[in-house]
């Protein structure tokens, strides 16, 4: 019951971790997404800017 009880709150600890880098290509692929379209550089300029 006690090894149970650590691993539990060890993914506890590491979850929010592990969420972040899974959801961190998300940015990049809606500005590859924005610079890829057209008038792509000043869309990106714009973006920046706002």
């Amino acid at each position: 019951m006690e090894g149970e009880q650590v691993l539990i709150e060890a993914m506890g600890a590491v979850l929010p971790t592990a969420l972040a880098v899974a959801l961190s290509p998300f940015p990049l692929i809606g500005i590859v997404l924005i610079l890829s379209g057209e008038r792509g550089s000043r869309n990106g300029l714009l973006f920046a800017a706002g």
